[in-house]
């Protein structure tokens, strides 16, 4: 009704909110909690409202906890400075305390725009609402009949026919390459990605990989997030913008994972726009795939005034109780409270996926092919690596050794002795989780198909990326 006919019931909306304790049904609460949510402006105690559902968040139905979600957000966008620990309970509880996989994603998506850019946050969470209304009657006939024969597709929400806004495009690929590697054992294999000296990934062909998922997106991850997280990775000790100053109440702070003698850290540099000095800061990691916390919670640093930038070492350590067996994105989800001023800010910190390989027990030739074969080729991801600097046997061996990339064997591709030879490799994280990997190589020519296999095909896919970045 509000929607319906905006701006002429709303003077109900005190009545309404003196009655909460006579809601019993799932979908009058979720339509009372959008109320508090859409109007938080014009309720005095929304924050009370809302903390009277939230006190019952995991027993309520998904209905009810999805419509809290979205008020909780709409009202810290509408009063951020009284509601920072409410939102951030409400995301917790969303992201990593529930099994529905709707709230958990539109916990993520809400994350991710509030810790990257609250502004787009509130342009997209506090949009004007179009009014409700019924336009069918507007439409042709024919174009209506049309529409009609194409019920399952966006027509029927464009409300458009196909051909005006679907573009036909012909996608090449290089079919000489394809046929190079392929042999009886690869034929069925997983999609291809194409790498050159740049380090960028370039389709080679539609890919039909579908990279899991940032904080256990697990399968609805954007493919995007991988490549993302492991190109951050490959930039080497450069530091990547990981907040911008306005995103972070006036602290701005670049950074990159890195690992020195078997110890993970973030090196970090931190700047103040702010007129007061930044002194301490506090972070929390959300749980990850590969189970990194904080050793210590404080990020040490020297006084940093008005324009001046510290730097700062955060030492990280894999254990248990952060890790996350879903959470296949690459990267971090992370939150910092300035001390000072008590105010937080959200982001997330790539994880390169090289610094999480740790050394792990040999493994001999027949037991990696016994492994190889457990397991399925669905979960077999693949990429081409162009431009290698070298394809020589040893100096590959040797740069995939300096970060625990273990060689076990090497052998002639059946068909093409002499022309194709692949070598093989394990890579173990500091989750324990194993990765069988395999390199081909073509004599004379300066490139590599790179075919990575576990259990996981999230985890397979970082790993196929992270390596494929360590070969150029």
């Amino acid at each position: 009704i509000f929607r319906k006919y905006p701006n002429k019931y709303e003077s109900i909306i005190a009545t309404l909110c003196e009655n909460l304790e006579d809601l019993d049904e799932p979908e009058a609460k979720a339509s009372m909690v959008w109320i508090i949510g859409e109007y938080a402006d014009r309720i005095d105690n929304a924050d009370e409202l809302l903390e009277s559902f939230l006190e019952t968040f995991q027993e309520e139905t998904a209905m009810v906890q999805l419509q809290l979600l979205t008020a909780t957000v709409k009202l810290f966008l509408k009063q951020p400075d009284t509601t920072q620990e409410m939102v951030q309970r409400v995301l917790n509880l969303a992201t990593e305390h529930s099994d529905n996989p709707d709230l958990r994603d539109r916990g993520y998506v809400y994350w991710r725009l509030l810790s990257s850019d609250p502004e787009a946050a509130r342009a997209v969470v506090l949009s004007q609402k179009p009014e409700i209304g019924d336009d069918t009657s507007t439409l042709e006939p024919a174009l209506l009949e049309e529409l009609i024969g194409h019920i399952s597709t966006l027509a029927s929400v464009y409300h458009k026919p196909a051909d005006s806004f679907v573009v036909k495009t012909i996608q090449s690929s290089s079919e000489e390459d394809d046929d190079d590697y392929e042999d009886e054992e690869d034929a069925g294999a997983g999609a291809e990605e194409t790498y050159d000296s740049t380090g960028a990934a370039q389709s080679s062909y539609a890919t039909n990989n579908n990279s899991n998922n940032l904080l256990d997106l697990m399968d609805d991850e954007p493919v995007s997030a991988a490549p993302t997280a492991a190109a951050a990775a490959v930039s080497g000790p450069a530091k990547a913008s990981l907040v911008k100053a306005e995103a972070g109440h006036g602290i701005a702070i670049s950074g990159v994972m890195v690992k020195s003698n078997g110890k993970i850290s973030l090196e970090m540099d931190i700047t103040n726009t702010t007129a007061t000095p930044v002194q301490a800061l506090a972070i929390q990691l959300n749980k990850n795939a590969f189970g990194l916390g904080p050793v210590n919670p404080q990020i040490t640093f020297s006084s940093v005034s008005n324009g001046g930038t510290a730097s700062a070492s955060l030492a990280l350590v894999a254990t248990p109780q952060m890790y996350n067996p879903q959470d296949t994105t690459g990267g971090v989800q992370a939150a910092i409270k300035n001390l000072a001023s008590n105010t937080v800010f959200y982001f997330t910190i790539p994880i390169s996926m090289e610094v999480c390989f740790t050394p792990g027990p040999a493994m001999d030739t027949n037991a990696l092919v016994e492994a190889w074969k457990k397991i399925d080729e669905s979960l077999e991801v693949s990429a081409l690596v162009n431009d290698l600097p070298t394809a020589e046997v040893e100096a590959v061996k040797a740069k995939l050794a300096a970060h625990d990339i273990a060689f076990v064997a090497k052998r002639d591709v059946p068909g093409q002795e002499g022309q194709q030879y692949a070598v093989y490799l394990t890579a173990r994280t500091v989750t324990n989780a194993t990765l069988l990997v395999e390199l081909k190589f073509k004599t004379g020519m300066n490139l590599c198909k790179v075919t990575v296999r576990s259990p996981n095909k999230g985890l397979s896919e970082l790993c196929k990326l992270a390596v494929a970045k360590l070969l150029i």
